[in-house]
């Protein structure tokens, strides 16, 4: 089963995956060797998922969360979150689960029939992934904006004080 919680865990079970699936195409008859590359292709396109997640941070996210207190959702779990950052991870994670059972089968149609799953999977997180990266460059943005502002209110408030200093200390000069 491929790890949950790590993307770098779960690309590096994947290569191992490929690696062991290349070597046993070998010697396989055609049958076994259809299963094994609608297998392949689950593992490609769970590697797509894991570039779009490198790209958005998303991941990262979750991982902040949790640090602040806010529970992991259930990244395997069979209805999808619909908080957007969540949506990307758990297409990963159900795209590799879904991965996982396809090296696991005999049955080309049941296979294939994943590999079906994890390309709408694949889908769906870079839509997630793109959402949710426009979502964040707002975040930023308006972030930018509001620290800019602070940091111009805290400039006019500091220029404002040494200019009432000023007034006061001429005040104080004998005339």
């Amino acid at each position: 089963m491929p790890p949950v919680g790590d993307v770098a865990a779960v690309e590096v079970w994947s290569l191992q995956v490929r690696a062991q699936l290349a070597m046993s195409v070998v010697d396989a008859d055609d049958e076994t060797t259809a299963a094994i590359n609608a297998a392949c292709k689950a593992l490609s396109a769970l590697s797509r998922i894991g570039k779009w997640l490198d790209k958005t941070a998303a991941p990262a996210a979750l991982q902040r969360r949790t640090e602040l207190g806010e529970p992991l959702p259930d990244l395997l779990a069979a209805t999808p979150p619909t908080d957007i950052a969540e949506l990307g991870v758990w297409s990963y994670y159900r795209c590799a689960s879904i991965a996982y059972e396809a090296t696991r089968t005999a049955d080309i149609a049941a296979a294939w029939r994943s590999v079906a799953s994890a390309s709408v999977l694949a889908e769906i997180a870079t839509t997630a992934c793109n959402a949710y990266f426009a979502t964040e460059v707002q975040r930023l943005e308006a972030a930018d904006a509001a620290d800019a502002a602070a940091a111009t209110t805290a400039k006019l408030a500091a220029q404002r004080a040494e200019a009432a200093a000023r007034v006061a200390a001429v005040r104080q000069c004998p005339r």
